[in-house]
């Protein structure tokens, strides 16, 4: 079964039962199934036939709903834009994923510049919400479906066809998207609904953007006839109150949202009783933010593991089990994990090793976009299994252990160092906001890990209370040699760590900072060489005195004897490059000829 069967299924189980809340509208699912079959005869009105592909750049509004399951009941494919890229990237996508047509906000139209006016998917462009700009043969999204006919053509769909190009968080180049079907959709869905044990009445939220994961947006809700509210804003106040307003029980946010939210947990203004589920993914939870967030709102924070190959979460804390400090609980229901050593084999009850993940939520493959020749990257997805490149323990009781990614790990004097071991413990520290280790180069141990700090506001904790705090509590290797501090760290929108991001910014500097070194050792080496050709020059006009002295014939040209006064008068300090090749050259010229 696909999301519009579902949406269909609903809208007769439940159809005056609120299915997706937005502002202050409602729509129930009969409204939804509706608005779904006008867009889905809207997009063949277009001409898109089957397979052809939809572009979305909207936030969390109505037409992202309707857009999507429309596309799912005409066999499109989605393709999910994230509208924090440049107009130059987004230009790049939407040529080499090439695609058809474009339902955009209002509010975005200035980041398709880039896009030649040609392109064939401005032939069907939709622009939703009022906007300044009119586009050139845009529809209007109530236009749009005003002018729909009255039912769209059947399609029949293959529940293992690909139906959505979910994008990886790369942040080079064209990014790579896993092809995502129908089956891994549902069977997603269905591990969430499982292993969390959600409920027909429960209220979803979900504060990721709508590019990211979007049908965790509303999937749930819809599998089982519950509600989805849609909220843009991350202000934690925005936050509080649309918890309090629908009566939130199960909600999707980073770690760091979950901390702005602590200080309405004691207003009275905002009721938050109904809350019963709050999962974070994309970053390690600490684990004073755990306790403090248990004790305000009375429910702990759930880690969630998950990715774009995996269509979303994969690893997660079972309902009703005893949850484990530290872990991130085990493979979701219809998700199969495996620990592997280097070679391939299972690793041990403890033992560091890669995670594996397979399972009818985990994409086959990735797409190949024009132009593009897939790296050693693609193969990440080869044989079944989904290579994660995440290092982790897993217990006796499958539990799974968040190490480090595999390619963050730094060897300090031979010894394997994890930079997000030590980012946990530096996060405990009360002035510490946010931290980020990474890898510096040194003489003595190879490597060294240096921490880039955020403190929190207010405070001025520096570099000699931070060694102190982690020399108290990691391995003598492991303490940060070197803190740096700054206003903020990259983070990704569901507050993943950037921590590529974060080395290329260092990497930069230090070239930076190693060409200002070289140049001015160039500078010392100038001066030291200048001396050297002046003392040389000094010599020869020397050995010229003393030679005439004796009445003897020199073979020292006038000029030559002009250019070694000239080098003896004018070059006592640095010179560039081109003026120590003349003194060179003149000084030689002269000792030849004499």
């Amino acid at each position: 079964m696909n999301i519009a069967q579902m949406c269909a299924a609903q809208a007769e189980s439940f159809p005056h039962k609120s299915a997706i809340v937005h502002r202050d509208v409602s729509i129930d699912f009969e409204s939804l199934h509706e608005l779904v079959d006008r867009c889905a005869a809207g997009f063949s009105a277009l001409g898109l036939e089957r397979g052809a592909k939809v572009a979305l750049l909207l936030e969390k509004t109505p037409p992202l709903v309707v857009s999507f399951i429309a596309c799912a009941r005409q066999g499109l494919m989605v393709v999910p834009l994230n509208y924090r890229l440049r107009p130059a990237a987004l230009a790049g996508i939407i040529e080499q994923y090439e695609i058809d047509a474009l339902v955009v906000a209002g509010k975005f139209l200035d980041l398709l510049s880039e896009v030649p006016r040609q392109h064939g998917a401005f032939a069907r462009l939709v622009v939703c919400e009022p906007c300044e700009q009119e586009e050139a043969g845009a529809l209007g999204w109530d236009k749009f479906l005003d002018e729909a006919p009255d039912e769209a053509p059947a399609v029949e769909v293959d529940d293992d066809e690909p139906f959505y190009l979910n994008f990886t968080s790369g942040s080079t180049g064209i990014p790579k998207a896993a092809v995502t079907t129908h089956t891994n959709l549902f069977f997603n869905t269905l591990a969430s609904v499982e292993t969390f044990g959600l409920r027909h009445n429960d209220v979803h939220l979900c504060m990721f953007p709508a590019y990211l994961h979007p049908h965790e947006i509303f999937y749930r809700g819809l599998y089982l006839g519950g509600t989805s509210v849609l909220e843009n804003s991350l202000f934690p106040k925005s936050v509080a109150r649309a918890i309090s307003k629908h009566g939130v029980t199960c909600m999707m946010g980073a770690a760091t949202l979950y901390e702005r939210l602590l200080p309405f947990a004691s207003n009275s203004q905002f009721d938050h009783k109904t809350l019963r589920i709050a999962e974070s993914g994309g970053m390690v939870t600490r684990e004073t933010l755990n306790k403090q967030f248990e004790a305000a709102f009375g429910i702990p924070i759930t880690p969630v593991w998950g990715s774009t190959e995996t269509t979303g979460i994969a690893v997660a804390p079972h309902a009703g089990e005893v949850r484990r400090g530290g872990s991130v609980g085990k493979a979701a229901l219809h998700y199969t994990i495996r620990v592997a050593r280097e070679d391939g084999s299972e690793a041990g009850e403890m033992e560091l090793g890669e995670m594996l993940v397979s399972g009818n939520g985990v994409a086959s493959r990735y797409y190949r976009p024009k132009g593009q020749v897939p790296d050693e990257s693609f193969g990440a997805l080869a044989g079944g299994w989904f290579r994660t490149g995440d290092l982790v323990k897993r217990d006796e009781n499958g539990c799974i252990y968040f190490v480090d990614r595999k390619d963050a790990m730094m060897k300090v004097a031979g010894m394997k160092v994890f930079p997000t071991t030590i980012e946990r413990v530096l996060k405990e520290h009360p002035e510490v906001d946010d931290v980020c280790v990474i890898p510096v180069e040194d003489k003595k141990r190879g490597q060294v890990p240096k921490a880039i700090v955020v403190r929190k506001p207010g405070t001025s904790v520096d570099p000699l209370d931070l060694k102190a705090f982690c020399a108290s509590r990691l391995a003598s290797y492991e303490v940060p040699k070197s803190f740096d501090f700054r206003e903020d760290i990259p983070r990704s929108p569901s507050g993943k760590l950037l921590r590529s991001a974060v080395l290329e910014m260092y990497k930069a500097a230090s070239i930076r900072a190693d060409i200002a070194d070289l140049r001015a050792q160039i500078d010392r080496i100038d001066v030291e060489l200048v001396k050297l050709l002046n003392e040389r020059a000094r010599s020869i006009l020397r050995i010229r005195e003393q030679v005439e002295a004796r009445g003897e014939r020199t073979f020292s040209p006038l000029r030559e004897e002009e250019v070694l006064r000239n080098v003896l008068g004018h070059n006592s300090g640095p010179a560039h490059d081109g003026t120590i090749e003349e003194i060179f050259r003149s000084i030689l010229v002269a000792f030849k000829k004499m």
